[in-house]
């Protein structure tokens, strides 16, 4: 079986596993009496590891560059994450196994890195499509059967899922092939001459940062990842709830969005959405983005809250993707791993603190619509600095 393969498939089982419990977790926790700023941090817990973890780990894959390693890290962590969740099915247990689990998604630079190995620039963006409908397709089957299963056999047989599936992803990852790295900088030197040429290779991937492109982009996934951490992954389920959905119609949520995250993520691989370009469909996203926000908190009809998720999938999928690929453009090769790096920990960032205001928003307002128009307001700003920042690089190009 050809590597790519293998890894798409190892891809799919790793993020069933980081999934599969996350359209009930909320409901669940807050049944077990938690506050709701208590479960913000939980499900923030989990984007916290990976804002300080991604970009070490990024430049020590550029250093190092053994990603089947990191990658068969990465699935033992999930696994780990789920065995902590199927012990202590509490919110201490929640909270240990965001954070675990976490540290395996801040390994994820690995798993782009290996995949496009060779892939030319031109290519980038079909490749990542790829990568990320396999993500959102493994999303997609954890969210049917939790959507399907959850009412009669609870939340540890969804903690047991992941166990498993993390437990497959592991041993596939066992016999994936690494080409031979060049340049490859030993860790621990073998005399102190050696010191300066790792501290100055350190510094060649760290430099990595001063990309204007790729703070741009990494700024949009902060947005983006923070956005929906807080609303498709953990409020809008609390809102459905409230507004007298059942468990099934819950569930419908998180599948309506993975269809529309996974057929468009594939779609932004296309011939056709490529000759578009970027700026149209970030544009078109981010006013989704504002549509989707501004309507969560105004209706109370359960079937507008699961067609909403139509507009959630899309930022999930397609938006995501090109700020990905946007976000590499103009990156060496040797320093794919530390941009990737930074760039899913400024998401990571994202992903922790939107969904901590949120909480705490529900909580000093007594009502959860405070949350989306707190990510009405960002969505609105963001789309302020994308025009701007489009327009700029236009000038730029015409001078």
């Amino acid at each position: 079986m050809h590597n790519r393969v293998k890894l798409l498939i190892i891809i799919a089982f790793f993020w069933y596993a980081q999934y599969v419990f996350v359209p009930y977790s909320t409901p669940y926790l807050l049944g077990l009496k938690l506050s709701a700023d208590f479960v913000g941090i939980i499900v923030g817990a989990y984007g916290a590891i990976q804002m300080l973890c991604r970009f070490p780990a990024g430049v020590f894959a550029d250093l190092n560059g053994r990603h089947k390693y990191l990658i068969i890290a990465a699935c033992s962590f999930a696994f780990l994450g789920a065995l902590c969740r199927v012990i202590s099915p509490d919110g201490i247990g929640f909270l240990i196994g965001n954070i675990v689990s976490g540290l395996g998604a801040a390994l994820w630079i690995s798993f782009i890195v290996l995949y496009v190995q060779g892939v030319e620039k031109h290519l980038l963006q079909k490749h990542m499509g790829l990568i990320f409908a396999s993500v959102n397709g493994g999303i997609f089957i954890a969210f049917i059967i939790s959507t399907f299963s959850y009412e009669h056999l609870g939340m540890v047989f969804l903690c047991q899922c992941a166990l498993f599936c993390a437990l497959a992803a592991s041993m596939i990852s066992l016999s994936l092939k690494e080409p031979p790295k060049e340049d490859i900088v030993p860790l621990s030197p073998l005399d102190k001459l050696a010191v300066p040429t790792l501290k100055t290779k350190i510094l060649d991937k760290i430099s990595v940062v001063k990309d204007k492109n790729l703070i741009f982009f990494s700024f949009l996934a902060f947005v983006q990842q923070g956005i929906l951490q807080a609303s498709v992954m953990s409020f809008a389920s609390q809102k459905a709830y409230l507004v007298g959905g059942t468990h099934v119609e819950v569930g419908f949520l998180s599948i309506i969005y993975i269809i529309t995250a996974s057929s468009s993520a594939f779609f932004a691989s296309s011939n056709f959405s490529i000759k578009i370009g970027a700026r149209f469909w970030l544009y078109l996203n981010l006013v989704l983005m504002i549509a989707y926000c501004l309507i969560m908190s105004q209706t109370n009809n359960i079937y507008i809250i699961i067609a909403l998720q139509f507009f959630a999938g899309l930022n999930g999928g397609m938006m995501f993707a090109w700020c990905n690929s946007q976000s590499l453009l103009y990156v060496d090769a040797s320093r794919r791993s530390s941009a990737i790096g930074f760039f899913q920990a400024v998401f990571g960032c994202g992903m922790t603190i939107v969904p901590i205001i949120c909480g705490f928003a529900i909580d000093l307002s007594n009502t959860i619509d405070s949350a989306f128009y707190f990510m009405l307001a960002l969505s609105a700003v963001t789309l302020v600095v994308t025009i701007y920042y489009f327009n700029k690089q236009t000038k730029m190009i015409l001078n």
